[in-house]
């Protein structure tokens, strides 16, 4: 009995992992900042750039709620740049049921830098 009991409470603890990943979409171009972007030059600075905004989950409070603008402004951060352009958003959960868990937002992309203002002239020659 005491084996059955034991085979239950393992099978139990292990179903009871919870989890999740979703993709929640994509943009062409995101910055923290506001930026006139037809009167600037970018230098890529970086490929394939990860910034993250995590929460945790203790028993069964949460710590706070990640942001999307959070983990833009880490993966900003990260590779010293300005704007990102390529840009996949996506959400992660996972949860051990009344011990520990988190959430978190992820933004993958290209990280570009503004290296100078385009001159009055410059924006005449199109």
């Amino acid at each position: 009995m005491k084996k059955v009991l034991s085979g239950i409470l393992i099978i139990g603890m292990f179903g009871g992992f919870t989890g999740c990943a979703t993709q929640l979409g994509t943009m062409s171009i995101a910055s923290t900042k506001n930026i006139d972007i037809n009167d600037i030059q970018l230098e890529k600075v970086k490929t394939n750039v990860t910034g993250k905004d995590v929460r945790s989950l203790i028993i069964i409070f949460p710590t706070g709620t990640p942001s999307i603008n959070g983990a833009l402004k880490n993966a900003l951060d990260i590779s010293d740049a300005d704007v990102m352009q390529n840009i996949t958003i996506s959400s992660m959960f996972w949860w051990i049921p009344y011990l520990y868990g988190e959430t978190s937002y992820r933004i993958t992309g290209d990280a570009y830098r503004i290296i100078r203002k385009k001159t009055a002239s410059e924006g005449d020659k199109k």
